[in-house]
């Protein structure tokens, strides 16, 4: 059993080495540990896959029963088989975790080569230092070869897509232009970029061959060293890289690496590190008299760890004179000749000229700055990011910093044009079509030849000129693809990239030729996923629940991504107090996130009640006091083209004249063929770009809206809230915010589960959590005052009870329920209905025979509307036919004997406005009732459309008029079958109200009316 915990345990350590192998090779690939050298990525993957291969021949964990498929004798020699190739292939790439070099190379009892201050030195390079490859005295006394392959199987391929998905992050790289006002410089940039685009010379191989005798040296009897990296590879090994060497028993290691960036100064918190910086300081600020203190300082701040440790006092004093120096010579050069030298030296002298450019005043960093983008600007091989990387995480963060400076200034000059310009080049600087600049000229003639000045032509030129002509608020994901397959259009016009599965199998084909795209497009794909994630989680944080709204609005995004992000026409649909405008300003706006991670500009737009075409579209300029409308001032205020316009309440337009008026402005805003025209009355004949505007509408009855209009817009609805949902959003969101108010703090109010509940189903009826929110700052409110007048009567914390809360409103109304009848009645039925603001209950019909001239005569009472005046009459002639043949030849009998009867049909509360055809199955059961005199069950409700087939056909608001029914006292709910799928949906989400005491029957002809309703 020992030797099978033994070969477990050896096992574990060998399958964990060639993940860490894994993860170290993707992170050097990353960060361009292999360019400009023949090392291959592949090329080293296929070398970590034999070994991989070779592990997977024998069981992840070994036991007696796999004994008997391996014997112990076969998986001590697969051991054997990985052990070598593990050694031998970390002379090309080594483990990312340091002490599993040193127990692979010097044993598990490695630590007893070592003093205690060498274990404190190994222990900080644990923390800080990233290996890259090792050499060993014993094992790699000749170099290692790299596999002969040239070409990579497609499975590698794959592998390696898949590793740089799962593992590698970052953003793609932004790229931005600057203008250099020199008539020399174009033709100039033209011949630099000729010479940065030869191509380049063969890489050499990687180097990681020492011998005894050097690792003597450098060791000088001691067990540990860390030296610069006289190897180095590449750029970024060149300013972090270094070597340790090490001395275990008689065996020498050598391993190369980086240190890595120690942006907090973590490692000064280690003794001997703090002492090594403390001399550096003490020999830099006594040795160099004739360098100024501040560029002392200054370079202080940018020497990295590695320097640090791996160099002494007297070398960096050297190299921070030479540094000053050739700062001097730097800033004395004409602007023109620096760029030059910077553009043809090499990467590691373009390091050096950003750094001490950087470590100076503001001038010089911005001149940095300048410098960097016109490298940008031209690279076509990535040397830029390759620089950025090089650099000292302080420079780097000088670097951004200057770039603002730079745009600040940019900014400065644009605002000062407001102002200052001449009109003429303001004119001219605008990014619209030559007939606006046409027309703005001819604005600006007529008031030049006015001799007293025409404030009118003024006023319309400034408004013109405050218009964001050509100026989009723009999301990095949401482009990127748009952006990308415009430049490998430019570059393969052939072939066709609609879709991202071509785009990948294309570069798949051509990774090698095209391995920046390759890997800016694998690094988007990875981009989002995680976009669509954030999308999610800050619609969740704009409001609670409305789960398949947020789905909805997150197809609108993948599609936006996918395909073409233009602007959109979104309705939100719902009752109110339901979140319908947070969804669209806190989510909406903070998913379009720009490259300054700005929120897309957001404009309210109430338009309920509004009488005038006037408010959106503005007046004739040739009006007194006219001025341009809400739409083109939400464009000045958000400065872009494509802000989200929120326009609330579209279902309380007036029908008026005037409001038809509004309702073709918005229909021709919204019409994705027109609203790239769209025309402000105050701007006549100026052409305004709305059609990548995303214009979000909100309404509670979507029945009120004009049909015409209705076709452009996508319908989200946004359900009512249930009562726990409420309970959530008072509890987590609403009670904090009310006591941030009021001054209290979550400790000194106790507002339990149950009295938020009993304050819901009491004192409010609504879908949303308005008036509750109202309830609930009363009583914290009242709390706070309290606590003023009989501060010692309140203990801390104060639990709200219902005795408190019923004393609190005493003088408000309870919300009356109404609930059903005694016990069964003929011709007492109980309907259902459903508002638009999402709220339901119990719509009582009372039939009742009286004295008539005409038999069967219809009075109906109770302010029922025309649609409901139909259903009661072809219920009548129903109900009529239902009847036995008995009582139907009764009743014609009675009419001929002067004994005829009428039906008074009545709808209580009188004064609220009933109408709608889904009462009409219950007007035919009350009807029948009367008719045949039999009763109807008083725990029963039912809705739905009924026709003269006797055919029960589907109605809407099904959730909420269940829901009313049950908290009327309703047992068995009536509702059509065509409304099954409705009623499958609330089960689905959980929203059925359906238990042990409430019942759902689904019906689809009156006859089953009867069956449920009737009582024998």
């Amino acid at each position: 059993m020992t030797e099978i915990n033994n070969i477990n345990s050896q096992l574990r350590f060998y399958q964990d080495s060639l993940m860490s192998m894994l993860s170290n090779l993707v992170s050097c690939n990353k960060i361009n540990i292999y360019a400009g050298t023949n090392t291959s990525f592949m090329i080293i993957l296929d070398e970590l896959k034999e070994i991989n291969d070779i592990l997977r021949t024998v069981p992840n964990k070994v036991s007696y029963a796999t004994l008997k498929d391996h014997s112990l004798k076969e998986i001590n020699l697969v051991l054997f088989k990985v052990y070598n190739l593990l050694i031998k292939f970390s002379n090309h790439i080594s483990f990312e975790n340091f002490n599993y070099i040193l127990e692979l190379f010097g044993g598990k009892n490695w630590v007893n080569n070592f003093e205690e201050k060498e274990l404190e030195t190994l222990l900080f390079l644990s923390r800080f230092f990233k290996p890259i490859c090792v050499w060993d005295s014993e094992d790699h006394k000749d170099s290692i070869p790299f596999s002969n392959k040239t070409e990579p199987k497609k499975k590698n391929a794959i592998m390696a897509k898949d590793l740089l998905e799962s593992l590698l992050g970052g953003a793609s790289n932004k790229t931005s232009s600057i203008i250099v006002g020199d008539n020399s410089m174009p033709a100039f940039l033209k011949s630099i970029n000729e010479l940065i685009q030869t191509s380049p010379k063969k890489g050499r191989d990687r180097d990681n061959n020492f011998n005894n005798i050097e690792c003597i040296g450098i060791l000088d009897r001691k067990n540990i060293m860390i030296t610069k990296n006289s190897k180095s590879a590449s750029l970024f090994e060149d300013k972090f890289g270094a070597c340790v060497y090490m001395k275990i028993g008689i065996k020498f290691i050598v391993v190369q690496g980086i240190f890595k960036d120690d942006v907090l100064n973590i490692s000064r918190n280690i003794e001997f590190i703090d002492t090594k910086y403390k001399d550096h300081q003490t020999a830099m600020s006594y040795n160099l008299y004739d360098v100024p203190r501040q560029f002392k300082s200054n370079y202080l701040k940018i020497i990295n760890l590695r320097d640090v440790v791996a160099c002494t006092s007297n070398e960096l004093c050297d190299d921070l004179k030479k540094k000053f120096y050739d700062f001097k010579v730097i800033q004395g050069k004409p602007l023109l000749s620096l760029i030059n030298e910077f553009l043809l030296a090499s990467k590691y002298r373009k390091v050096d000229i950003l750094t001490l450019l950087l470590m100076s005043n503001d001038d010089d960093q911005k001149l940095a700055y300048v410098l960097y983008d016109v490298l940008k600007s031209k690279d076509k091989k990535n040397v830029a990011g390759e620089i950025y990387e090089s650099l000292h995480y302080s420079i780097r963060e000088l670097l951004e910093n200057s770039q603002k400076m730079v745009e600040d200034d940019d900014e400065k000059l644009e605002k000062l044009s407001t102002s200052d310009i001449p009109y003429e080049r303001r004119i001219a600087l605008l990014k619209a079509e030559e007939d606006v600049k046409v027309k703005a000229l001819e604005k600006l003639k007529s008031m030049k030849n006015n001799f007293q000045g025409d404030n009118k032509a003024q006023s319309w030129l400034d408004g013109l000129l405050k218009l964001p002509f050509g100026t989009f608020s723009k999301n990095e994901v949401l482009d990127f693809k748009g952006e990308f397959t415009t430049k490998l259009k430019l570059q393969y016009p052939d072939e066709n990239f609609y879709s991202d599965v071509q785009i990948t199998n294309f570069l798949e084909k051509n990774k090698e030729q095209e391995s920046k795209l390759y890997e800016a497009w694998t690094t988007y794909l990875v981009d989002r996923t995680s976009y669509l994630r954030t999308v999610r989680s800050k619609l969740d944080d704009a409001v609670y629940g409305h789960k398949e709204a947020k789905t909805q609005l997150e197809r609108i995004f993948a599609q936006w991504i996918n395909g073409e992000s233009n602007g959109a026409v979104i309705g939100l649909q719902g009752p109110p107090g339901t979140g319908k405008t947070s969804l669209a300003k806190n989510g909406l706006s903070k998913c379009l996130l720009d490259k300054n991670g700005e929120g897309r500009p957001f404009a309210f737009l109430p338009i309920g009640g509004s009488v005038n075409g006037s408010t959106l579209v503005g007046h004739n300029f040739t009006y007194v006091g006219s001025t341009w409308g809400r739409i083109a001032d939400i464009l000045i205020s958000s400065k872009c083209m494509n802000p989200i316009i929120f326009i609330d309440e579209i279902d309380k337009v007036s029908a008026t004249e005037h409001g038809r008026e509004i309702i073709s402005i918005l229909t021709h805003l919204t019409d994705g063929t027109q609203n790239d025209e769209f025309e402000d009355k105050y701007f006549a004949g100026i052409k305004l770009d709305l059609s990548k505007a995303l214009i979000v509408f909100s309404f509670n009855d979507v029945s009120l809206i004009d049909p015409i209009l209705r076709d452009r817009i996508t319908i989200i609805e946004t359900n009512p809230l249930t009562i726990p949902e409420k309970i959530h959003i008072i509890k987590h969101y609403m009670l904090p915010e009310i006591l941030k108010e009021v001054g209290l703090s979550s400790d000194e109010l106790i507002l339990s589960e149950d009295m938020i509940k009993y304050l819901v189903e009491t004192f409010t009826n609504e879908a949303g959590v308005r008036k509750i929110k109202e309830k609930i700052q009363e009583i914290v409110r009242d709390i706070n005052l309290n606590r003023f007048h009989d501060g010692d009567k309140y203990e801390i914390p104060f639990i709200v009870t219902k005795e408190y809360i019923e004393l609190l409103f005493e003088n408000k109304p309870k919300v009356r329920v109404k609930k059903t009848a005694a016990e069964p009645s003929v011709g007492l039925v109980n309907g259902l209905y459903a508002t638009t603001s999402g709220i339901g209950g119990l719509t009582v019909i009372q039939v009742m025979k009286y004295p008539a001239d005409k038999m069967l005569e219809l009075d109906m009472t109770g302010k029922q509307g025309e649609v409901m005046r139909e259903s009661v009459n072809y219920a009548k002639k129903l109900a009529f036919s239902l009847l036995s043949d008995e009582a139907k030849q009764k009743i014609i009998d009675d009419g001929q004997n002067k004994k005829a009867f009428g039906l008074h049909i009545h709808t209580p509360e009188a004064a609220t406005p009933k109408d709608g055809p889904s009462a009409g199955a219950a007007m035919t059961l009350a009807i029948y009732s009367v008719l045949s005199g039999r009763k109807i069950n008083n725990k029963i409700a039912m809705t739905g459309e009924i026709d003269l087939c006797g055919s029960v056909t589907a109605i809407g608001g099904v959730d909420a008029k269940l829901n009313g029914a049950k908290r009327s006292g309703v047992t068995k709910a009536l509702i059509p079958k065509e409304n099954e799928e409705d009623l499958n949906k609330l089960r689905r989400d959980g929203l059925s109200p359906e238990d042990d005491t409430f019942e759902v029957v689904l019906i689809d002809h009156i006859s089953q009316v009867l069956e449920h309703a009737l009582v024998d």
